[in-house]
């Protein structure tokens, strides 16, 4: 049995699967970089709310075996209504709670109880990226300690690392040719 025979299977078995058909496309994208609607792929503004819809992946991914995994992608407005309509009944689905998204700033409806601050993997990744950056600066920071003086000028400076004794070169070439007069 070849490889293609095994997938033409999995894809009969599961009813056709997101292998590479166009939804599911559409909904990577959304989920990965949020710049345009899960369903209907419109563009989003900067400032314009989005909601955050779990869809459905039918079908199998043959790497990680992930059968009948969901995606939750950024929908907007006026696909958000309609989903809730076609799908679940106006009862059915709301809005859980309204955040900001911590990167960019744009508001983001839960349908279900997360704790997701943002409004796809991107920000997240880019706000994480963020965080952990300040967080190793900080700790360079202490590692190298507070301001201190320079031996030969007595001026107050951030050292660069945690053996620093001048705050310049001139003043390391200073110190360097006094001590080689003595």
């Amino acid at each position: 049995m070849t490889d293609i025979d095994a997938i033409e299977r999995l894809k009969e078995r599961f009813g056709g699967g997101l292998f590479l058909d166009e939804r599911g496309k559409k909904i990577r994208q959304a989920h990965l970089y949020g710049k345009a609607c899960g369903l209907c792929t419109r563009p989003f503004d900067d400032t314009e709310a989005v909601y955050r819809l779990r869809h459905r992946k039918d079908g199998v991914t043959l790497g990680r075996s992930h059968v009948g995994r969901h995606e939750i992608a950024p929908v907007c407005h006026e696909c958000f209504e309609g989903y809730v309509k076609e799908w679940w009944g106006i009862k059915c689905v709301g809005v859980y709670a309204t955040v900001e998204c911590a990167n960019c700033g744009r508001t983001v409806h839960e349908t279900e109880r997360r704790r997701f601050k943002y409004c796809c993997s991107h920000c997240r990744a880019t706000h994480s990226a963020g965080l952990y950056s300040e967080k190793a600066r900080k700790q360079r920071a202490d590692i190298r300690g507070p301001s201190r003086e320079c031996l030969v000028c007595h001026e107050c400076f951030e050292p660069t690392r945690n053996d620093a004794k001048f705050c310049s070169p001139a003043c390391k070439q200073k110190a360097y040719r006094a001590a080689l007069r003595m």
